[in-house]
């Protein structure tokens, strides 16, 4: 969260996420890999997306780097090329709660991350 009062403080506008937060995006797709030999595996691949991942989601629980206080048990789940986490219910309440005094400009309610 103190990344956000930075920001603001610089003059952007912060937008606050929730429930969901992205941990990463890259160009390299599991979906994209399944099936293939082990060697073709994992490449980052010029080819058009075949979208193998539209309408499923790879899911787990993280008990390390995203797991902490109010949060001993995170869902993570990995869309397309995208990793997302589910925060928590205390989570989202410290979040809302603190958005102003960081310099949140809004906070946007996403059901699903995207």
């Amino acid at each position: 969260m103190l990344r956000f009062a930075y920001v603001a403080r610089n003059g952007y506008l912060v937008s606050l996420y929730l429930p969901y937060g992205v941990i990463t995006t890259g160009r390299i797709c599991v979906f994209q890999s399944w099936g293939l030999k082990p060697e073709d595996k994992f490449r980052a691949s010029p080819r058009s997306c075949a979208r193998q991942c539209e309408g499923k989601w790879l899911t787990w629980r993280e008990t390390g780097l995203f797991a902490g206080p109010g949060n001993p048990k995170c869902r993570v789940m990995q869309k397309g090329n995208s990793v997302f986490y589910r925060q928590s219910p205390e989570w989202v309440k410290k979040g809302m709660e603190s958005a102003l005094s960081l310099g949140v400009s809004r906070i946007v309610y996403q059901p699903e991350p995207l």
